[in-house]
């Protein structure tokens, strides 16, 4: 690959090195009072903040557990307090627990585009967490195509910044198998969970709608957020041109190419069907499907697409 070949597509900005810079506070604070959306009942062996949508529940009292840091102090027996020195939530029986997933895509083909897919994915994922945290939700993150391991359970506004370090060090070289990742994480969910998937989704055949279906069939309310990056939407637009060797990031290897117009229509032909193919296996699946662009300023995203497409409310 010739030196230009390599610059192409490469960030131009160096990494966040801050909870901060990763997502700006006062984009933090524009998801004060949101919540996350969940359209199916989340069936959970624990209580927890979300209220149920089982007929003929009833708010009668159930359980205790721990206080953490950020739950509503409404909820704290005051009376166990004085007597035990030792603070408690009360739940209550129409009350169910939220677990969000969120699957953030690894492999070294996020770490493309100007601005980078791998940006903008752990900026979502981290506005995501940020959002069930405050809620009262738990939250718990994973790495697909990449051995990475995952946060523990997180709860309360404390786990924003195990979540914002996680993020911050997640690197975007993994070579594992993103689809298959993604299905297997499905079995591995104990009970069912609000799951978004964060991934460019630039994987041939039916692997990541097998993944969708794998998901539904575990009963999981999936969110795919496919990111692709300006270069990738419009290659001769964004400086690719001329003879090229194409090198997948994952494998080092690829064809040379002579690129043209005709060329880079049969491949925008092809991505497009490629898109289409996931937004159907979505729809089938009972998932979502959003393509976003990691060039799309962030606010948007956050206050009017993220809501659109039924993730956040």
């Amino acid at each position: 690959m010739s030196a230009s070949a390599y610059r192409w597509g490469q960030s131009s900005q160096s990494g966040p090195t801050s909870v901060d810079e990763l997502l700006d506070p006062a984009l933090r604070s524009a998801l004060a009072g949101l919540d996350i959306e969940a359209r199916r009942l989340l069936a959970s062996p624990r209580h927890g903040e979300r209220r149920s949508t089982r007929r003929g529940s009833s708010v009668e009292f159930a359980d205790f557990r721990p206080y953490t840091p950020g739950d509503d102090l409404r909820r704290v027996d005051w009376n166990i307090y004085a007597r035990l020195d030792s603070l408690v939530v009360k739940l209550f029986q129409d009350e169910e627990d939220l677990l969000l997933v969120l699957a953030i895509d690894a492999s070294a083909s996020m770490d493309f585009g100007d601005p980078s897919k791998h940006l903008l994915s752990r900026q979502l994922a981290l506005a995501a967490g940020i959002t069930a945290l405050a809620a009262g939700h738990r939250v718990q993150a994973h790495a697909i195509g990449s051995p990475a391991a995952p946060t523990r359970v997180l709860r309360g506004r404390g786990g924003v910044g195990a979540l914002g370090r996680w993020l911050l060090d997640l690197k975007a070289d993994g070579s594992l198998d993103v689809a298959e990742g993604l299905g297997t994480l499905g079995h591995r969910i104990r009970g069912r969970a609000r799951l978004v998937a964060i991934t460019d989704g630039l994987q041939p055949g039916e692997a990541f709608p097998g993944a969708l279906a794998a998901l539904g069939g575990r009963g999981h309310d999936t969110n795919l957020i496919q990111v692709l990056s300006p270069q990738e939407l419009a290659p001769m637009a964004t400086g690719l041109s001329g003879d090229r060797r194409l090198v997948d990031a994952e494998t080092g290897q690829g064809p040379s190419v002579s690129l043209t117009g005709a060329i880079e229509r049969d491949y925008l032909r092809r991505l497009e069907a490629h898109v289409e193919r996931l937004s159907q296996a979505a729809l089938r699946t009972g998932a979502r499907h959003m393509l976003v662009r990691s060039d799309e300023p962030l606010e948007s995203l956050l206050r009017r697409r993220l809501r659109e497409a039924g993730l956040l409310r």
